[in-house]
């Protein structure tokens, strides 16, 4: 490995095409072979040069492994691979009206969510919601169409982000 490698991007490091969808098993494989090869027992190198070569390694194929394997991560690495989303970006969905109403129809939704089955009802909602934006994404992203994928992105970050405060 060389230098080039800590500028390459996490798809690039597990050699992965640059994709929404990708293989989990085969992620997991590509990632514990190489925690293996690059292990500090396996490099024979002066002490000081291993520990550094080693720690360095380890740390960017843990740092790209736990970036592909979550989907909302995955998706925004691979805007920003794109060049769809800038590195520093914060993502906004009060620039999309139709995203901003959703927002709002949503927090409504969940304020008065009060039962177990309006919660569980707004849940299947939600999930409904998360796989139909996920697919317009995958479908943006093939179709080239940024601004869509990345309102999409956002709407997506906001629809998890309820998911989890309704548990």
């Amino acid at each position: 490995m060389s230098s080039s490698f800590f500028s390459m991007n996490a798809f690039e490091k597990f050699n992965l095409p640059f994709a929404l969808n990708i293989n989990l098993e085969d992620l997991e494989q590509r990632y514990f072979k190489a925690q293996h090869q690059y292990h500090p027992d396996r490099l024979k190198v002066s002490k000081v040069a291993h520990e550094n070569a080693t720690d360095g390694y380890a740390a960017a194929f843990n740092e790209a492994y736990q970036l592909l394997k979550d989907p909302l991560k995955r998706a925004d690495h691979l805007l920003k691979c794109l060049g769809w989303l800038a590195s520093d970006e914060n993502l906004s969905g009060a620039q999309d009206p139709k995203l901003l109403a959703l927002m709002m129809n949503l927090n409504e939704r969940i304020e008065d969510a009060v039962t177990e089955k309006a919660k569980k009802n707004l849940s299947c909602f939600l999930e409904n919601e998360i796989q139909q934006s996920w697919n317009e994404l995958e479908s943006s992203i093939d179709s080239q169409d940024k601004g869509n994928a990345v309102t999409l992105l956002t709407k997506l970050k906001y629809l998890n982000r309820l998911k989890l405060n309704l548990k």
